[in-house]
């Protein structure tokens, strides 16, 4: 479009007739001049990023070593959306859960192995039901407990946590990284 506006300001002021071949020319050369600062901001905005993101999970991950790995005992119930089943979970064995449309898939540690249990329920509902300050939202897809976290990494799309015996990271998205720092800025 500014290629377009930019050929015909110019056939205007040269008093020119149009011309494909002109048209052509100046889309071309439109295109490059234009590639190479939106490149160049780019490159910049990603570097900001990642530095960012690198410095904050440093800072995270020097906190959770102050934490350590206290143990609670608390157990919770919550009730699915199948036969209004009441489920127990103890928020110990609670590593994090992720949402697949209706169904959740709760990662627990028992019995020193990691198990993967389905329910039908959404994301939202179990996180009403599930009141704890170490169980918080950190995206739209998953709710972690925070108390389990081992490592936090970071690169140019935000941050990443890391469990203790599980391959597995869980992102975290931008609007809920707030709560994330301020979680272990105040058990520091």
């Amino acid at each position: 479009m500014i290629s377009t506006i930019n050929g015909v300001y110019t056939n205007y002021i040269n008093s020119l007739s149009f011309n494909w071949s002109n048209y052509w020319w100046i889309i071309n050369r439109t295109f490059i001049l234009g590639g190479i600062p939106f490149t160049f901001l780019t490159i910049i905005d990603f570097q900001r990023k990642l530095k960012k993101n690198v410095n904050e999970a440093k800072k995270l991950t020097n906190t959770i070593n102050f934490i350590g790995n206290t143990s609670t005992h608390n157990t919770h119930q919550f009730v699915t959306d199948l036969k209004n089943e009441s489920i127990s979970v103890n928020e110990n064995a609670f590593i994090y859960a992720i949402a697949d449309g209706n169904y959740i898939d709760i990662h627990l540690f028992e019995n020193n192995q990691i198990k993967k249990v389905s329910y039908r329920l959404n994301l939202s509902s179990l996180e009403k039901q599930l009141v704890s300050p170490n169980l918080i939202r950190c995206h739209r897809s998953y709710l972690v407990n925070l108390k389990k976290v081992n490592k936090i990494t970071g690169n140019a799309q935000g941050l990443k946590l890391s469990f203790k015996n599980l391959s597995e990271t869980v992102p975290v998205s931008r609007k809920y990284t707030p709560g994330i720092r301020d979680f272990f800025k105040l058990r520091k």
